[in-house]
């Protein structure tokens, strides 16, 4: 579920930070441009202050007006000049000032009034780089703030994201050590089950023999078998016990026979 929203997350930051190096490239650009301007206008400024304005009035000592007409020829070029007045310009700065014509003055001044027209073009675009540098500036520490908020959630998400791991490693763990508990378990029953059929087969061998033990108990054994001799005396002796005993039963029947009713029995006066 996280994958997604930190690719998202290093998707925000790698955005963010491709914005911000743009952002200060063009605010590089625009230092760069204002610095230039900046210094274009001081030159030009400083070049109408130390170097026509003398010529104008005529106070450089004539053995450096050479030079100084060549940086005000220098600086009309830099400003695009008019090519005539560019050429003209030489001539009229190299002349003492009371020895200039009414042309000379035309000259000067219309030098003058181009001049001061370029110099206040620099002047707006110095103004404009300046506000580009500025809003550049401002772009890039929005970037900044843009590009901490992408990071610190990429961090974060990358926090969550390493718990997550953490957790499914635990998770992982856990079901490992289960599985192998179900499977000690599981021979722990296989042994258990094999106990139970050994002690249900000894039972059951056990109970066997105790019902063997428990028929021999109730079941009389075989009479003993004589040999054949024994065998005829011990008939011949029942024999004639039997024969005395129904002897001795008819003398006592006949006896009971002829003695009175009213008499009492002989048998029965010598038991008393």
């Amino acid at each position: 579920t996280k994958n997604p929203e930190l690719k998202k997350a290093d998707a925000a930051v790698q955005t963010s930070k491709e914005r911000m190096e743009k952002v200060a490239d063009a605010l590089k650009t625009s230092k760069e441009q204002h610095e230039k301007m900046t210094m274009q206008l001081e030159r030009v400024k400083n070049l109408q202050t130390n170097n026509f304005l003398p010529l104008q009035q005529g106070s450089i000592d004539p053995s450096a007006i050479s030079s100084h007409v060549d940086a005000v020829v220098a600086l009309g070029t830099e400003l695009c000049l008019d090519e005539s007045l560019l050429h003209s310009i030489p001539t009229v700065l190299e002349k003492p000032a009371e020895g200039r014509t009414q042309f000379d003055i035309m000259v000067l001044q219309n030098f003058q009034e181009e001049v001061a027209k370029q110099t206040a073009a620099v002047e707006e675009d110095v103004g404009k780089c300046e506000a580009a540098k500025s809003q550049d500036a401002d772009q890039l520490e929005a970037a900044k703030v843009d590009s901490d908020a992408a990071k610190s959630k990429f961090e974060e998400l990358e926090v969550e994201l390493a718990a997550l791991v953490a957790e499914e490693v635990k998770q992982k763990d856990d079901v490992a050590t289960a599985t192998a508990a179900v499977k000690d378990l599981e021979s722990a029953s296989v042994k258990a089950a094999d106990a139970v059929v050994s002690e249900q087969t000894q039972l059951s061998v056990f109970h066997a023999e105790l019902l063997d033990k428990f028929r021999e108990l109730h079941t009389p054994p075989p009479p003993d078998v004589l040999p054949v001799d024994e065998a005829e005396t011990s008939a011949s002796v029942i024999e004639v016990k039997a024969t005395e005993g129904a002897a001795q039963q008819e003398m006592t029947k006949g006896a009971d026979d002829d003695m009175p009713v009213d008499m009492p029995s002989v048998v029965g006066t010598s038991s008393a």
